[in-house]
């Protein structure tokens, strides 16, 4: 249970000072592992130092944008704290990212400086050739980890002296990060973090999760703010240790859980499935693990239950990146139902409310919007003042676009996206409904439902289903399953046994992906087939 009455958190005045002050109090901590190389926080602290004073000795001037285009590794971190030290803004740019989202990112950002991993294939170098080739206005650009002729090498970036001694002046509300949305309605939107929503945002974190000095795995995305905030941020506001890993691994990272005494386990759901099917997992020592983690999606109650039988504590969280920092957790003592089905109660330091379509407050049990309140909510959009209007309420509460509702034991239930709940016939209808009541059946690993456009009902659901190993599943035998547990309305017009599902970058299920396949097979097939 989080504490009713918060204590008082002090954040620095952006990341860097915290790196600083671990530096001072624990300068031979480890800070970063990757691979066989260890950073202490005095040689990171020293790293960042360098870099910030050679970003303004080249023109880096307050508010302009560096880009870093990598996999997950420590110059990316040691570039994102270097910036927001010298006052600029940082924004991550995924080697995944196809042409059209990595031209339109760029365009809209207008970035000064443009830092890169090499690429580690021809096809990529071409990319990235014409990417900077079009980039014209930069003032500067700097490649790591490989070969590149033309561009300034982070090595001899850090090599260099620089007569700049005076750190620029930041406030709490100056902008730290610019995170582009996932675009799932539409294009990507860059969403400003400040210093604040970052530093205090990340103690926020670590009051909730309470494991001090923790040492985590970073191998998630880093155009994204559970890469940014949610892993590197709040391990090292606590003096921690992140270990990198330029991609996701199962196998890879148990052995990295043993080696490096990993004591916080941070994922999303997909990631713990495909861990719990390796052949190791069972014999994997797991003592040094304190607390499992996840966000982004609900975990199936098998995993749930599979992780309780090693004697893990778990939490599930909810945030966005508007809200700079999850804002909900569940409770320590937490039943698998409710690990499985909710995101916990909101934390003392970010209250959230939910509220119908009038802005009253929604009794338990009743859907509505969830918003979020707090100074740590990000600042708005880039450039687009419209958007960045329509994110908050008139008195200045984050519409976080999802709907939810309050359990009897006050717990929050996830809905879906409120541009995901359909009309059926004249009914409201959830996802999230349907896909945990899929999920409840023994065979079921994890459900995924989306709505398509129909002649007669206006919209229906359509339903994907991975099943367990071992099992043998029908559609028809689910749409039993459904009958003694839903309404009619709800139960999906199409109901399909798959063996994977396309996920995003970051691991969330790719709804849009689901939404465009849905909508040829239902072409293709009678009414009520599956």
């Amino acid at each position: 249970m989080l504490p009713s009455s918060p204590k008082a958190l002090t954040p620095l005045p952006c990341l860097a000072d915290h790196v600083q002050a671990a530096a001072q109090a624990i300068p031979d901590a480890t800070a970063m592992v990757f691979g066989s190389r260890r950073w202490t926080y005095a040689q990171l602290r020293s790293e960042v130092s360098a870099v910030a004073r050679w970003l303004l000795a080249r023109g880096l001037g307050k508010g302009d944008r560096l880009v870093t285009l990598s996999r997950p590794r420590p110059e990316y971190l040691i570039l994102m704290l270097a910036t927001g030290r010298a006052g600029g803004i940082w924004m991550g740019l995924n080697p995944r990212y196809t042409v059209p989202e990595r031209t339109w990112v760029l365009a809209d950002a207008r970035p000064s400086f443009f830092t890169f991993q090499a690429p580690h294939d021809p096809g990529e170098t071409n990319t990235l050739a014409a990417t900077l080739e079009a980039m014209g206005h930069l003032k500067a650009k700097v490649v790591f980890g490989g070969e590149w002729s033309g561009p300034t090498s982070l090595a001899e970036v850090l090599a260099q002296e620089s007569a700049h001694s005076d750190w620029p002046l930041l406030a709490a509300e100056d902008p730290a990060l610019l995170v582009y949305t996932s675009g799932s309605t539409g294009k990507p939107k860059g969403a400003l973090i400040s210093h604040y929503g970052l530093t205090y945002g990340s103690l926020v974190q670590a009051q909730a999760l309470r494991v001090p000095r923790p040492v985590l795995i970073c191998n998630l995305p880093i155009n994204h703010v559970g890469c940014v905030a949610d892993v590197c941020a709040v391990t090292l506001v606590q003096g921690g240790c992140l270990v990198f890993q330029e991609q996701f691994c199962a196998h890879d990272m148990l052995t990295a859980i043993e080696q490096e005494h990993v004591t916080t386990w941070v994922g999303v759901p997909s990631m713990f499935q495909m861990i719990l099917q390796q052949p190791r997992f069972p014999t994997t020592d797991l003592s040094s693990v304190q607390l499992v983690l996840w966000g982004g999606a609900a975990m199936p109650k098998a995993v749930i239950e599979e992780l309780r039988a090693r004697g893990l504590r778990m939490k599930a969280a909810y945030g966005l990146t508007e809200s700079s920092c999850h804002v909900s957790f569940t409770d320590d003592d937490a039943s698998t139902d409710t690990l499985a089905t909710t995101i916990g109660r909101p934390t003392p330091y970010t209250p959230c409310r939910v509220v119908d379509e009038n802005g009253e407050s929604c009794p338990a049990g009743t859907p509505g919007e969830l918003q979020i309140q707090g100074r740590q909510n990000f600042l708005g959009y880039f450039g687009n003042a419209q958007a960045t209007q329509e994110a908050f309420t008139q008195d200045r509460w984050l519409r976080s676009g999802d709907l939810a509702e309050w359990t009897a034991d006050g717990n929050l239930r996830l809905l879906g996206r409120r541009h995901e709940m359909f009309k059926s016939g004249g009914y409201s209808v959830f996802p999230r409904e349907i896909e945990i009541a899929l999920e409840s059946h023994p065979a079921v690993a994890v459900a995924a439902v989306v709505a398509v456009p129909d002649p007669l009902y206006q919209e229906v659901g359509v339903a994907f289903v991975m099943q367990r190993v071992g099992h043998d599943l029908t559609p028809g035998a689910l749409r039993e399953y459904l009958r003694e547990r839903l309404a009619n309305y709800k139960i999906p017009k199409g109901l399909h046994i798959v063996t994977e599902l396309p996920v995003l970058p970051i691991g969330k299920i790719d709804k849009g992906r689901l939404r465009a396949h849905a909508s040829e097979l239902l072409v293709k097939e009678p009414a009520g087939a599956a």
